[in-house]
């Protein structure tokens, strides 16, 4: 029987240069029956999950300031800021076949959000703001004792805008929304042995294995943690030991080399060394099977693969007029020719077979691919989405039409040159307003035995010209 404990977590982690506070609502932890071991038809490590990801910006009733009630200063977040978050998580994450695909980000006007310290605020910001078919980022000034909160198999983190822009605190929330606990993870009852093997029943408790039930439930992380054991490269120097004593041995466990204390990776709290974080790959599979189990926190936010392959951003480059008819009505029929500019979300290695110059064939994941077409199609390769049978599939942003649109104007002005013979000097000019413009029975009008050049022109200012002899 699967075992429920709820609790609020809160974790603070003093290092020597500067100290970071997490808060991590509503934990749900089971127990060997449940997401350490879950059913094996329920995982399949192929299968790419596409999430749409939406970000929310605080700022004050003014919809200016970013400064909160207690004189601190809020950071200025923007479209950079948010496309570097989105690149970030597709880095870190993809290697477990979980794409980000980016939603757009927006402004929330309210000074009492800009600062939460209590758990009413939050959850009223949420109800207000949040996006249902989304992973909701919401980027505050000040949270109350803590640098993030996230909610735990939920859709929903919430930052200090100081935080937002570290790599390490983004990917360490959304973690805890796929169901990952921190590495020195404790209930409060039963601790995590040092012990990464399965032992027979009749191993001493102190060297039992109990790695996938307690802690942090994943095998390829040690339970503890202190800076003190590694050096600034994170490398372990030995000497910690499990809350039994027992000495923590680095080791390979299952085909992954785990070293001591685990204070790079990402479910850690951020220690400031000169290292890279990391997920491990029984992180990446707890992950992937809590979507599974838990469909319902997690099917309304998806997206599919092909919306990957689709620009965040659309619009039309109007490069001339193709044609101009005139509708007999007072409108005009007008046809531009146009192309497309593409723009493509940071995060991935892209290739774009059929661009010219002065359009790049490949971007890297910290650029943003602005691609314009001519027409038809845009064959897109991200590479991240790995090899089909050898090759990387080819897939195409939204195809786009015949290369040109119509769309129908009204008559505003027009003049008449009458002349007597084509190519004189000799001639008189008469202005049209709107509504001689407009008649479609303007012909009457007309002086009769003479040449008329008529220039009709459009609101947008496309001219139409006509040369009539009227007898």
């Amino acid at each position: 029987m699967k075992k429920l404990y709820i609790s609020i977590i809160f974790c603070i982690i003093s290092w020597t240069l500067n100290a970071q506070t997490c808060d991590t609502e509503q934990y749900y932890l089971t127990d060997v029956q449940g997401f350490s071991q879950p059913p094996n038809n329920l995982y399949d490590s192929s299968f790419k999950h596409v999430f749409n990801v939406r970000f929310h910006i605080v700022y004050n009733d003014d919809g200016i300031t970013r400064t909160n009630s207690n004189g601190i200063v809020g950071l200025d977040v923007g479209f950079e800021e948010v496309m570097n978050a989105v690149r970030d998580l597709n880095l870190n994450f993809n290697q477990f076949n979980i794409f980000f695909k980016y939603y757009g980000y927006d402004t929330i006007n309210n000074s009492s959000y800009l600062n939460l310290g209590n758990t009413t605020e939050s959850v009223n910001m949420r109800n207000e703001n949040n996006l249902p078919d989304a992973f909701n980022i919401y980027v505050i000034n000040q949270i109350s004792g803590a640098s993030a909160v996230a909610g735990y198999y939920g859709n929903y983190s919430v930052f200090d805008d100081n935080y937002f822009t570290s790599t390490w605190t983004l990917c360490h929330e959304i973690g805890h929304n796929f169901g990952l606990l921190h590495t020195f993870f404790s209930n409060g009852g039963e601790c995590e042995h040092a012990v990464r093997t399965q032992t027979p029943l009749s191993t001493p408790y102190e060297l039992q294995f109990n790695a996938n039930t307690t802690g942090d439930q994943i095998v390829d992380t040690f339970p503890f943690l202190h800076i003190s054991y590694s050096d600034s490269n994170c490398n372990y120097l030995g000497g910690a030991t499990d809350c039994r004593g027992t000495s923590i041995v680095s080791q390979t466990v299952n085909g992954f080399f785990i070293e001591g204390s685990p204070i790079n990776n990402f479910m850690t709290t951020e220690p400031f060394v000169s290292c890279s974080p990391i997920f491990t790959p029984a992180q990446g599979e707890r992950m992937r099977n809590a979507f599974n189990l838990l469909p319902d926190r997690y099917d309304s936010s998806r997206n599919t693969i092909e919306s990957l392959y689709e620009p965040y951003e659309r619009t039309r480059i109007v490069e001339g007029v193709k044609s101009i008819t005139d509708n007999n009505d007072g409108t005009a029929n007008v046809c531009r020719f146009y192309t497309e500019s593409f723009k493509f979300q940071k995060g991935f290695d892209y290739i774009f077979p059929e661009n010219e110059s002065p359009d790049a064939n490949s971007y890297v994941p910290n650029d943003l691919p602005n691609v314009i077409k001519p027409h038809f199609n845009c064959p897109i390769i991200i590479q991240q989405l790995g090899l089909v049978n050898g090759e990387y599939p080819v897939g195409n942003a939204l195809t786009i039409d015949k290369g040109f649109f119509c769309e129908t104007e009204e008559w505003t002005i027009g003049i008449d040159i009458i002349t007597a013979d084509l190519g004189s000097y000799i001639f008189t000019v008469e202005e049209w307003d709107k509504l001689k413009v407009s008649d479609p029975d303007f012909y009457q009008y007309l002086e009769s035995n003479k040449y008329h050049i008529i220039r009709k022109e459009t609101e947008k200012g496309v001219i139409l010209e006509i040369v009539l002899y009227k007898n």
